[in-house]
């Protein structure tokens, strides 16, 4: 039996009441930060209500100064510059504090929960897993689409578990935008709505009953994909290094995301991808237009709602896409 070593006895004897003092002075701090995060909470809710209050009496001041006669049109001009300041005081106020539960979407998966995130930290890093997301699953539209393109016919579990996934894509950047745009992200409703068509179309294809026809289109939607994975893909790295960009030089906002960002000013990138982004979407609409032409060939259903679903995807990212580039273009200052 070796000798007691008294010495690293007391060491060891130190080094315990010394994390035990310190688990002390941390359960405290966190008794003491509990309590101040309870009263910030409190504050928080006050001037949420006060928002909301001071928001309707500047709707009925708006009101008032619009019926009043009596008003001269310079007393009416300042009155309505008056509220219109403070309507956006007020406006700013509730996008940072004013809890909110985001879209109807958002709450039929949710429920009625506060999705409005206060510390700016988490907002980005919320923004960040968003990017991360759209940059990794790009890879699996590619890989999709090809799978899909050189399947045998009759595998239908290749196909059924392609479209569960993709379902379960477009539902994850419908949600994940939703709440990107409560907490300060500028993204166009178009995407959003985009995002449900899409979910539409995955449940179209999914129900589709097995025939000739169904073989024939899923070869033209997979080759649809497949361009598509090479074209966000492409277009994600590129507005992401512009977003970089912008947001070094205040031109953007850190929560801004990638899909807002098609700058013209960018010339020599843009000019390269613009024509791969266009020709996808023209793609999507010709897909669309061929499902309508076997349906008024006597086939199913199926192909006029899925070419409804085609084409409405088409024209509208080919619109939006036209008019984003214009307005950009419009915008930009002379040099």
């Amino acid at each position: 039996m070796g000798t007691r070593n008294e010495e690293y006895i007391g060491r060891l004897m130190e080094d315990v009441r010394e994390v035990g003092k310190e688990v002390k002075a941390l359960h405290a701090r966190g008794r003491k930060l509990k309590k101040d995060m309870s009263a910030c909470y409190r504050e928080q809710d006050a001037v949420a209500a006060s928002v909301t209050k001071i928001a309707r009496e500047l709707s009925d001041l708006s009101g008032m100064i619009r019926r009043c006669t009596y008003l001269t049109d310079s007393e009416r001009a300042t009155f309505r510059e008056e509220v219109s300041h403070a309507s956006g005081v007020i406006e700013e106020l509730r996008q940072r504090f004013v809890p909110q539960t985001g879209s109807l979407f958002v709450r039929l998966i949710l429920g009625h929960v506060n999705v409005k995130v206060l510390k700016q930290g988490d907002k980005f890093m919320m923004k960040q897993e968003y990017e991360k997301f759209k940059g990794r699953t790009n890879w699996f539209l590619i890989l999709g689409g090809l799978v899909q393109l050189f399947r045998f016919p009759g595998v239908d579990v290749v196909f059924a578990a392609f479209q569960i996934w993709m379902l379960y894509y477009y539902i994850t950047l419908a949600l994940r935008e939703h709440i990107l745009k409560v907490n300060g992200s500028h993204i166009k409703s178009w995407w959003l709505i985009h995002h449900y068509v899409s979910i539409a179309l995955g449940f179209a294809l999914l129900t589709w009953s097995v025939s000739e026809v169904r073989y024939h289109l899923m070869r033209r939607f997979a080759f649809c994909i497949f361009v598509q994975g090479i074209v966000q893909t492409m277009m994600h790295r590129y507005q992401l290094g512009r977003l970089y960009a912008k947001v070094a030089t205040g031109e953007a906002r850190s929560m801004d995301v990638t899909g807002e960002l098609m700058n013209p000013r960018y010339v020599p990138s843009l000019s390269v991808l613009l024509p791969f982004l266009i020709t996808a979407q023209l793609l999507q609409v010709y897909t669309g237009s061929l499902c309508w032409s076997y349906f008024l060939s006597g086939a199913e259903f199926h192909t006029l709602l899925v070419g409804a679903f085609a084409i409405t995807l088409g024209v509208g990212n080919l619109s939006t896409t036209i008019l984003t580039y214009y307005q950009k273009w419009e915008g930009q200052p002379e040099e």
